[in-house]
C-alpha cells in the first residue's frame, strides 16, 4: 500500500500486506469470476488461482496519523481537507503524482480522472499479479508477509 521503491522514473513497487487481519488490503477468495469473494485465512489456507487482492486505496492520509504519515513519500504536499484536517498525498494520488511527475499521463488529464474517482475506491486484482520468493501460488503466507506490486509505467 505504501510505495516501496521507484526504480528510473519508469517502475513503482509497492508494498502489499499479505496477512494483516484489519486494513484496507485482503486476500479473498471466489469460485467464479463475477461474483464477490470471502475472505481467506492466509497463513492457514493454500493460496490458489482464485484468489485475488482486494484494496480500498485511499487518496491522501491525516498528517495526525504520524505511522500512516511515515508511509507516504509526499509529506511536504500538505492541504486541509473538506474535514478540516491537515492532510498529506497517499496511495492514490502519491501514484498519480508520479505518473504526472515521470510524463506517463498528461497533468491536463487530471480533471477527466477525476470525473471517475469516487469516494470509496476497490481495486481488485489476482494474486499472481504479486512478487513474491517463493510464489503465493500453492503456499500459505508467512506470518508478517509483504508482496510487491509492479506499477510499470509505459508511454502510451
Amino acid at each position: 500500500m505504501f510505495i516501496k521503491e521507484i526504480i528510473e522514473n519508469k517502475e513503482i513497487r509497492v508494498a502489499i500486506p499479505l496477512t494483516a487481519t484489519s486494513g484496507k488490503v485482503r486476500i479473498k477468495r471466489r469460485s467464479i469470476l463475477n461474483e464477490y469473494g470471502i475472505p481467506v485465512a492466509t497463513c492457514q489456507t493454500e493460496l490458489t488461482q482464485n484468489c485475488y487482492i482486494e484494496w480500498q486505496i485511499g487518496y491522501d492520509v491525516v498528517t495526525a496519523e504520524k505511522d500512516k504519515l511515515a508511509l507516504t513519500r509526499l509529506k511536504e504536499f500538505k492541504f486541509t481537507g473538506a474535514n478540516g484536517k491537515e492532510k498529506a498525498l497517499y496511495e492514490l494520488s502519491e501514484y498519480v503524482y508520479y505518473l504526472i511527475k515521470f510524463n506517463f499521463i498528461p497533468k491536463s488529464s487530471l480533471s477527466d480522472l477525476k470525473k471517475f474517482l469516487m469516494e470509496m475506491l476497490y481495486l481488485c486484482f489476482p494474486i499472481t499479479e504479486l512478487k513474491t520468493e517463493p510464489i503465493l501460488l500453492g503456499r500459505k503466507a508467512k506470518s508478517k508477509e509483504e508482496a510487491v506490486l509492479l506499477l510499470i509505467c509505459v508511454q502510451i
